[in-house]
């Protein structure tokens, strides 16, 4: 009988005490690259003016040319368990710069610092050894930060959702340090006005970074 209850009593506290390890506060910070993609729109207006004024080329067509600049984020959660938290998130994606041609063939380039705040629910299992893949699913509220009016004004807010997964590591031997790597995006949806009618379009905000937090 003695047998049998010794490592039974043995696994609960060892499952106990991995629970404890698992739950409480943490906040970290992480830097990585940045991408955004808004290219190839076509808009009803911009079609119907080509075909009156033989025009080929889309004016409105590559939006946004380029990417530069990386990706700064600052976070902070709770976990409740080894599977279940809630992760706030302030990126500042950094630059991206690019052109909008006009009907009379100008052109006017735009520069813009996009920076999203976020609040998702962070879902995944921690395995033997503090290995935790996850994934991220929540909202975002997205500021472009443009130098020009780019959809309906400079500062360009607007609600997103965001969505990301991940590989996290925490060993115990760093005792409440986390190491992680992850991919997330934010991707906000603008409607653009025809001249008859209007189309919504997804703008997705990507980043692939390295952070490091700390559990207290």
């Amino acid at each position: 009988m003695q047998k049998i209850i010794l490592p039974t009593l043995l696994l609960a506290m060892s499952s106990s005490a991995f629970s404890a390890d698992n739950t409480g506060f943490y906040i970290g910070t992480g830097y990585g690259s940045f991408s955004y993609d808004a290219t190839e729109i076509k808009i009803d207006e911009v079609e119907e003016y080509q075909a009156m004024a033989g025009i080929s080329s889309a004016p409105l067509e590559n939006l946004i040319k380029s990417t530069s600049g990386n990706t700064l984020k600052i976070y902070a959660g709770y976990q409740f368990n080894n599977v279940f938290a809630l992760e706030a998130t302030y990126t500042d994606y950094g630059t991206s710069e690019g052109y909008i041609t006009h009907f009379d063939k100008s052109t006017t380039t735009i520069e813009q610092n996009p920076t999203s705040l976020s609040v998702a629910m962070n879902i995944g299992y921690t395995f033997r050894y503090g290995i935790r893949p996850f994934v991220l699913l929540g909202v975002s509220s997205v500021t472009l930060n443009s130098s020009d009016v780019f959809l309906d004004s400079a500062d360009e807010s607007f609600i997103a959702i965001k969505y990301g997964f991940g590989l996290e590591y925490s060993p115990q031997y760093l005792r409440g340090v986390q190491l992680r790597v992850a991919y997330e995006t934010d991707t906000y949806f603008a409607e653009i006005e025809g001249k008859n009618d209007s189309n919504i379009y997804a703008f997705p905000l990507n980043s692939v970074y390295a952070g490091i937090s700390y559990k207290f």
